[in-house]
């Protein structure tokens, strides 16, 4: 009952103009504190979005992490991918993009990590709104780009909304 809930870290608002806040700040300062931390460095937030120029380049000169750094992006990477699912769907192309390297991670896919990172960093005070003005209105968006990646192979995107923010949001190879 109420109109605030606190539901698997996430602290959901349903607003007067109900509209739905969705907002993770307290897991973004956890995950951004920890990776800092465990790793003796500073997040920058000298960053201007999610992505960088190159996060589609894979190069085969970089060095592979070493084992802890290698963990440390696996478990790094899942963190991501609950925040992105629950309230940072502008998180999706790089979460989806770094998620097919993390058995391969190098060098190249440490620095997109700490791009994203800085990313998150900047706009932690975000909150993602959901909402509808009306259930018979859904908007759907696609679009796809054709041998984008070093191996030719494509990728594709969407994004669901009933008329405020998304309710939906997918970003894959």
């Amino acid at each position: 009952q109420g109109n605030e809930h606190d539901f698997l870290g996430m602290k959901l608002k349903i607003r007067k103009d109900k509209k739905i806040e969705v907002d993770m700040t307290t897991q973004i300062d956890k995950l951004i504190k920890d990776f800092e931390t465990e790793n003796d460095i500073v997040v920058s937030t000298n960053v201007m979005s999610p992505v960088t120029d190159n996060l589609f380049t894979v190069s085969d000169i970089e060095d592979e992490l070493c084992k802890h750094k290698s963990e440390e992006f696996h478990s790094t990477m899942a963190k991501l991918l609950y925040l992105m699912k629950r309230a940072r769907p502008d998180l999706e192309t790089t979460v989806s993009f770094l998620m097919q390297r993390i058995s391969k991670s190098n060098i190249q896919d440490w620095k997109k990590l700490l791009w994203c990172l800085g990313w998150l960093k900047r706009t932690k005070n975000d909150v993602r709104l959901i909402g509808g003005t009306s259930l018979n209105q859904v908007y759907t968006w696609i679009d796809a780009a054709y041998a984008v990646h070093d191996n030719m192979r494509s990728h594709m995107g969407g994004a669901i909304s009933m008329g405020y923010g998304l309710i939906g949001a997918k970003s894959a190879m």
